[in-house]
């Protein structure tokens, strides 16, 4: 119902795309909160108030978690030689 809102641009999509940023943040989906507030904070054509307030909810939600990168492999040091000693 709220797609058309969200979709046009100007204030009334800026003030729909905030109401979808701060629904999903309630319902849990903090990355998608975070992508629209990103979108609003960059959008020209929002109004400052908006912009200002999708700041302010990056500022709590805060950055997004990294994607734990794979682990340096930890290679066990190679064993002494014959003859050698730790």
């Amino acid at each position: 119902m709220a797609e058309p809102l969200i979709a046009s641009e100007g204030h009334l999509g800026s003030l729909a795309k905030e109401l979808l940023a701060v629904e999903a943040w309630e319902a849990g989906d903090s990355d998608l909160a975070r992508d629209t507030f990103e979108n609003l904070t960059l959008a020209f054509d929002a109004p400052e108030s908006v912009r200002q307030r999708a700041q302010l909810g990056l500022a709590v939600l805060g950055p997004a978690p990294e994607t734990r990168a794979a682990a340096p492999s930890e290679t066990p040091a190679p064993a002494p030689a014959d003859g050698e000693t730790k």
